[in-house]
C-alpha cells in the first residue's frame, strides 16, 4: 500500500475511497468562518460544501490539503451550513456530519464564569461521596483532577450561572487527559440556585459524542499534555441559568484548569499554557 504525508497528515492510498471526515467544527469570526475536522483513512485532499439552509450545501472549495479551512467569503449575520468530504485517487467519500455557524464582528468577551481553582472547591459540588481533588503543578498552578469514574456529570457548580435563551456562548478549558482517561466538560440547564432543571449538553469530550445542539463535542486528545479546547453553542429556548459540570468517563486521570463560559464567539487560543484567553473588554 502506498502512503505519504500531506500537510502533516498521514495519508493512505489504496483501492478504496476514503472514509468520511468526522468531528467537523465551525467557529465564527468577523465576516468569516473557520472550519476544522478530523481526517479519516485514505484522504489525500478535501472538498468543502457550503449552504444557507440545512442539508442544502453545494460544492464551495476543492483541493484543501489540511483538515481546516477559513471561509473568508462569509457575511456577518448569515447562518452557514457546512459539510466536508475526503478524496483520493479512487474517488470522493461520504460527507461529514453537518456543522453550522453565524459569523459576527468581535464583541466584548469578558467571561460570564471563570474557575482557576485558586479558591479551592467551594463553588463546586460532587454528586457522590468521593472528594473533589485539587492539585498543583509548576506549569499551571491549581487544577482539578478527576480519577473517579462519572457518568452524567460528577462535579457541578454549586450555583446556577445566569444565561439568555437564544444567545451565543463559548465554553473553554485547559484539559489534560492521561492514558485511558475520557474527560468531559459541559453544561446543564438549572435554576439560579443550581438545581437541575433541564437538558444536559456535553460540549468538550470524547470524539463524535453528541452535544444535544445538533452537532458533536470538541474532541479531547488524551496524550498526557495540557491543551486548550473551546466549543461554541447557542442557548436553547427557555434557558435562564446553567451549571457547569465535568467528569472522567474512563480510567486514568482527567485534569481541568481555567474553565470559562464566555458570551459571544469563541476567543483566540491563549498564548501560554493554562492561561485564560485574552478578551477585548476594558
Amino acid at each position: 500500500m502506498n502512503g505519504g504525508i500531506v500537510s502533516g497528515i498521514e495519508i493512505l492510498t489504496g483501492s478504496a475511497i476514503p472514509s468520511a471526515p468526522w468531528g467537523l467544527q465551525a467557529q465564527p469570526g468577523d465576516n468569516q468562518a473557520t472550519l476544522s475536522w478530523q481526517a479519516g483513512a485514505g484522504a489525500t485532499s478535501f472538498d468543502v460544501y457550503r449552504g444557507t439552509a440545512p442539508g442544502a450545501e453545494a460544492l464551495y472549495q476543492t483541493g484543501v490539503t489540511s483538515p481546516s479551512f477559513a471561509d473568508t467569503g462569509a457575511t456577518n449575520g448569515t447562518r452557514y451550513f457546512y459539510t466536508v468530504t475526503a478524496l483520493n485517487g479512487v474517488g470522493e467519500g461520504a460527507p461529514s456530519a453537518e456543522a453550522s455557524v453565524t459569523p459576527a464582528p468581535p464583541s466584548c468577551q469578558a467571561p460570564l464564569f471563570a474557575e482557576f481553582w485558586d479558591l479551592g472547591t467551594s463553588g463546586w459540588r460532587a454528586v457522590d461521596t468521593n472528594p473533589i481533588t485539587i492539585l498543583n503543578d509548576a506549569a499551571c498552578g491549581p487544577f482539578q483532577r478527576e480519577s473517579v469514574f462519572g457518568s452524567g456529570g460528577r462535579v457541578f457548580t454549586q450555583a446556577g450561572i445566569p444565561v439568555s435563551a437564544g444567545a451565543s456562548y463559548c465554553l473553554t478549558s485547559w484539559i489534560r487527559g492521561g492514558s485511558g482517561a475520557s474527560p468531559f466538560l459541559g453544561i446543564q440547564l438549572s435554576d439560579i440556585n443550581g438545581n437541575l432543571a433541564g437538558t444536559e449538553h456535553w460540549l468538550i469530550g470524547q470524539a463524535s459524542y453528541p452535544t444535544g445542539y445538533g452537532d458533536t463535542v470538541t474532541p479531547v486528545t488524551s496524550t498526557g499534555d495540557w491543551a486548550w479546547y473551546a466549543k461554541a453553542f447557542t442557548m436553547e429556548t427557555g434557558a435562564t441559568a446553567v451549571v457547569v459540570k465535568d467528569e472522567n468517563n474512563g480510567g486514568g486521570t482527567a485534569d481541568f484548569d481555567t474553565i470559562e463560559l464566555i458570551p459571544g464567539a469563541c476567543p483566540a487560543p491563549p498564548a501560554a499554557a493554562c492561561a485564560a484567553p485574552a478578551t477585548n473588554c476594558p
